[in-house]
C-alpha cells in the first residue's frame, strides 16, 4: 500500500536514518544512468559527531537519538569477575556515550578524467545538519567549500526539525520542504523550489560540468520506492508528529488518513 500523502510523508522524518540511506543509493544509481561515460556518481560517507547539549534550543529534538543508554551486564551467581593475578576487578555498566557517532552520506560526481575532481554534490539533509549551532555551522561550512571548489551543490531538505540550513535564503511561507540548486559557475544565483506535503515532490534538473546536458532526477518516484522498499505502509499514522502540524495542517492530514481507511 502506497503512503496516504501525495507528497513527502512526514511519518517517515522519525526513521530517516533508512530513508536517508536508501534515497542516496536509489539517486547515485538514477545519476549513474545518465551521466556522460567520463564522469561517475559514488555514495561518500562521513563520520560526524553529533554532541547533545541539554542548554541548547534544539534539543527538544534531538530526543529521538538517545544520549545515555545503561545495560546491565549478566554475570553468573556467587561468581566475581577477576583480572591477572586473580585480582577481583569491578564489572562495568556498558553505556551510549553522549558523543554519539553517525555516518552521514552524500552523493558526489567526479570527472576521474581530472584526478576525480568534484562536478556536483549532492546532500540529502538530516536532522543532524539542522539541529544544534555547531553541526549547522559543520554543514554550511561543508557547503561553502564544495562551492569555492568550483563544483555544483544540490541540497534536498526534506525534513521539518531544525532551523534552515541551506545555501539559499529561507523561504518557510512557501512550503514545508526545499531543493536548491546552485551551479559552480553561477554560484551567486541559487534555483529554489519550495515544496509542501500536500503535493509530489518536483523532478528537478542536476547540473553537471557546465555545457553538459542536465540529469534529471525523479524524487517522488525515488522517495515512493524507498517507501516500498522499507514496508512503511506498517507505520503507526495514529503518533504524534515532531515538530506538530498546525490545526489546519492537522484537519488535512486527518482527511488524507481517512481516504486510506
Amino acid at each position: 500500500m502506497p503512503s496516504p500523502f501525495p507528497g513527502m510523508d512526514p511519518f517517515l522524518e522519525a526513521h530517516w536514518g533508512d530513508v536517508h540511506t536508501a534515497l542516496s543509493t536509489y539517486i547515485r544509481n538514477d545519476i549513474q544512468s545518465q551521466l556522460p561515460n567520463d564522469l561517475l556518481a559514488r555514495i561518500e560517507e562521513s563520520v560526524i559527531l553529533e554532541v547533545f547539549d541539554d542548554d541548547n534550543p534544539d534539543s527538544k529534538y534531538s530526543r529521538k537519538y538517545p544520549d545515555v543508554g545503561v545495560f546491565e551486564t549478566s554475570v553468573a551467581s556467587g561468581t566475581s569477575p577477576v583480572g591477572a593475578g586473580n585480582i577481583a576487578v569491578a564489572e562495568p555498566l556498558m553505556t551510549i556515550s553522549r558523543f554519539a557517532k553517525r555516518t552521514q552520506r552524500s552523493v558526489h560526481i567526479y570527472d576521474p578524467r581530472r584526478k576525480m575532481k568534484l562536478v556536483t554534490a549532492i546532500e540529502v539533509i538530516s536532522p543532524g545538519n539542522k539541529i544544534g549551532a555547531k553541526n549547522r555551522d559543520t554543514y554550511r561550512e561543508r557547503s561553502e567549500q564544495i562551492l569555492d571548489s568550483g563544483a555544483s551543490l544540490v541540497e534536498i531538505d526534506l525534513v521539518r526539525q531544525g532551523r534552515h540550513v541551506l545555501y539559499a535564503p529561507a523561504l518557510e511561507e512557501r512550503g514545508h520542504y526545499a531543493i536548491c540548486v546552485i551551479r559552480g559557475w553561477k554560484p551567486d544565483r541559487a534555483e529554489v523550489y519550495p515544496v509542501r506535503f500536500d503535493v509530489a515532490l518536483p523532478t528537478i534538473r542536476i547540473p553537471l560540468r557546465r555545457g553538459d546536458t542536465d540529469a534529471i532526477l525523479q524524487l517522488q518516484k525515488l522517495l515512493d520506492r524507498a517507501y516500498a522498499d522499507g514496508r512503511y505502509d506498517s507505520l503507526d499514522y495514529s503518533l504524534p508528529l515532531t515538530p506538530p502540524f498546525t490545526a489546519a495542517e492537522n484537519r488535512w492530514l486527518k482527511a488524507q488518513l481517512k481516504k486510506r481507511a
